[in-house]
């Protein structure tokens, strides 16, 4: 579990920064928590990161990326889960 302390720690302080409604800064430490998890060939944690920029994009009014992180999210779970 120690590979996955980064991934983790990025994330839980991302959804700190969610519920005190600063989403520009959870957005930072999303991709910080993305790219451990994309380096490490984390998919399920991936997924979930897919999910957590999708909720924070959406918060943020920023259809583009929510498109973007939709279209990834459906593509990685259709190759993992088929």
């Amino acid at each position: 579990a120690i590979g996955n302390v980064s991934t983790d720690l990025y994330s839980n302080i991302a959804s700190l920064y969610q519920h005190l409604g600063d989403f520009k800064t959870a957005n930072a430490y999303l991709y910080k928590s993305y790219a451990d998890a994309i380096e490490k060939k984390q998919l399920d944690k991936t997924l979930h990161l897919y999910l957590n920029l999708i909720q924070n994009y959406s918060y943020l009014n920023n259809g583009d990326s929510v498109r973007r992180y939709l279209e990834l999210y459906t593509g990685l779970r259709d190759s993992v889960y088929s």
